[in-house]
């Protein structure tokens, strides 16, 4: 007797939603290397679902939402597939549609873009990858076709110039609210009138590399924020060989929503350090590369947002430096440290007092930091010694009373994380401790290993 796996007794309803968390979870590890496909996994994952059995192909086939993912690749002036592009359309209905135009050391016109986009309706969300050495003039008007989509990527590998004034083009895109523009400097004038982006909540800039003036990053980054009134996440990947001052060609402005910024350096926050971005909503910084010759620019914009700010990212090596931009910081609840080399000397940054400042000036030892709540230790190369991590979890995590605080006067945390981002980041020597060992430790996964550690209340403490 032949008895049918259990999967085949899986309601439809059950399957559509697994089916579905694939997709967008396929979606987002999407790759943009020139090396690797560029279009997401997604775009194929349909078919392969309806090669399992009869049912599983009736399923897919009646679903629209499972071919939303259309891919167009151009290479030579050659429109590939154009066929299969129809079909896909078709079979998407009127599902809003995820479009990937990808364009392979070839001019593509406008004329051929809008034949496909007429092919292809209700684009949500648009990329488009372009690798060669001259950046299509079509990016520079905008597409009438554009005109519902709601988040946009824009990835670039070329070597000379700019990519012109993508302002126009934006244009076409009025209730776009999520863009990624990645590869080379671009152009966009200062706001005068009505904004460009005028309900985008989420923009992320970036590059591919090779050598590309600060000065004229810091200018385009100004310029296309004074075009998003309600911007709430900011993302700058840029990493330029060299830093110049910036020179604002337009008055300030104030950003009201903005409450998150990630930066790969301080050489790009010249706009807010020096005043001429306000960002009076700010809760969360990250700036991941640490550099000492930033020290006044990072302390004087977090002084800025003194009041507002509750969550710091920061990279850190086996040194304390990192302290004094800390220290102003009363309302921080949350601070992550990538800890890239040390041992855990960093660790002592967190309780002692800060040696930089004059004695007159030092705060109280147990004032540091005074709201923070959640710690989280991030190690990629880095092991954590024995001593150092007794030391710290006596002086911030371990309460000897009933209020909770601890043996150098703070208020304990209410957890550490611990959290292995490659194979090589050894917590061994911690584990081997009386604070690891005494704590209720949670073992929160990950690919290396991640640990949640909480100390309790003392039950006789005075």
């Amino acid at each position: 007797m032949t008895v049918a796996p259990p999967i085949t007794r899986c309601p439809s309803d059950i399957l559509l939603i697994i089916f579905e968390l694939i997709m967008e979870e396929s979606r987002e590890s999407a790759t943009d290397s020139v090396f690797s496909p560029l279009a997401p996994l997604a775009n194929s994952l349909p078919a392969k679902f309806a090669l399992v059995c009869r049912a599983w192909k009736m399923l897919v086939y009646n679903t629209s939402t499972f071919w939303v993912d259309i891919s167009i690749e151009w290479g030579w002036r050659i429109l590939i597939g154009s066929k299969r592009i129809k079909w896909r359309a078709s079979m998407a209905k009127d599902a809003p549609v995820n479009l990937y135009v990808t364009i392979k050391l070839c001019t593509v016109y406008l004329d051929d873009i809008l034949y496909i986009l007429n092919v292809v309706p209700n684009v949500r969300r648009f990329s488009v990858t372009v690798l060669g050495w001259d950046t299509p003039l079509l990016f520079e008007q905008a597409w009438p076709q554009l005109l519902e989509v709601r988040e946009a990527r824009y990835t670039i590998y070329k070597y000379k110039n700019t990519c012109g004034d993508l302002w126009r083009h934006f244009m076409g895109m009025p209730k776009l609210t999520t863009l990624w523009l990645s590869g080379s400097a671009f152009q966009v004038p200062y706001r005068v009138d009505s904004p460009v982006l005028p309900v985008l909540t989420c923009l992320r800039l970036g590059t591919d590399g090779g050598y590309i003036d600060a000065g004229i990053i810091q200018s385009t980054i100004a310029a296309l924020l004074s075009h998003c009134p309600l911007i709430e996440e900011l993302y700058l990947d840029y990493h330029p060989e060299t830093t110049t001052r910036y020179r604002p060609s337009a008055p300030p402005f104030t950003l009201t929503r903005l409450y998150k910024i990630s930066t790969k350096t301080m050489s790009m926050m010249h706009p807010f350090s020096q005043g001429y971005i306000s960002t009076p909503a700010l809760r969360e910084f990250k700036f991941p590369s640490w550099e000492d010759s930033y020290v006044a620019r990072t302390v004087k914009f977090i002084t800025a947002n003194l009041s507002t700010l509750t969550t710091i990212v920061v990279s850190v090596t086996d040194g304390i430096r990192y302290q004094s931009t800390l220290h102003p910081l009363v309302n921080i609840t949350f601070l992550e440290l990538d800890v890239f080399r040390g041992e855990g000397f960093y660790l002592k940054a967190l309780y002692t007092p800060l040696d930089s400042c004059p004695s007159t000036n030092q705060p109280p030892s147990n004032a540091y930091l005074p709201s923070l709540r959640t710690v989280r230790l991030g190690l990629h190369l880095a092991p954590i010694l024995s001593t150092h991590f007794e030391l710290f979890c006596t002086a911030r995590c371990i309460p000897v009373n009933s209020q909770r605080t601890t043996q150098a006067g703070y208020h304990a945390l209410d957890k550490l994380q611990v959290i292995r981002r490659r194979s090589k980041a050894d917590v061994q020597g911690a584990m081997q401790t009386n604070a690891w060992k005494d704590a209720q430790v949670l073992d929160t996964g990950g690919e290396y290993g991640s640990f949640e550690l909480r100390w309790d209340t003392p039950a006789n403490g005075i």
